[in-house]
């Protein structure tokens, strides 16, 4: 909350890079926040411990593909009619992505991207949706649990 309420903060004080830098930041908090959720969640003890052993890289990026190649074989996730898992994968992944990709651009500049405050805006809203989903699947998480497929791959 307070990466996105600095957000609001550098929007509003036209610093366009910081905007789009803490929105990364936010939207990393939050996927490393449904990864550990998801990890806690796994019922089977020898899964969860396979899965906690492969979040020792270092990168956010790693953690959510292995994240997404384990959600595959998750036996109970969401009904594909809930709300939850409408356009789930794309409203995600790309929101997760272009975020991360947007905050290293400015982090670590070799060109300043050319951030216009309309993007920044609707950035800002679609943030919202992105994080309401994330919160809803930690909240099923931590409901039902996660039972991964024995032919999955963890």
């Amino acid at each position: 909350i307070e990466f996105v309420k600095e957000a609001i903060c550098c929007l509003n004080g036209d610093s366009l890079l910081g905007c789009a830098f803490m929105l990364g930041a936010a939207s990393e908090r939050a996927i490393g926040m449904l990864i550990r959720s998801y990890c806690d969640a796994i019922t089977d003890e020898e899964s969860k411990k396979k899965f906690q052993s492969r979040l020792n890289k270092r990168t956010i990026s790693s953690w959510y593909e292995d994240f997404k190649e384990s959600y595959r074989g998750c036996q109970n996730r969401p009904p594909s009619d809930s709300p939850i898992t409408q356009d789930l994968d794309t409203l995600i992944e790309q929101t997760f992505q272009f975020c991360r990709m947007t905050r290293n651009e400015v982090g670590h500049p070799q060109v300043v991207p050319n951030l216009t405050r309309g993007a920044q805006i609707a950035n800002l809203g679609y943030f919202s949706e992105y994080i309401k989903r994330i919160y809803l699947l930690i909240e099923h998480f931590k409901a039902n649990g996660v039972q991964i497929s024995k032919k999955a791959s963890i």
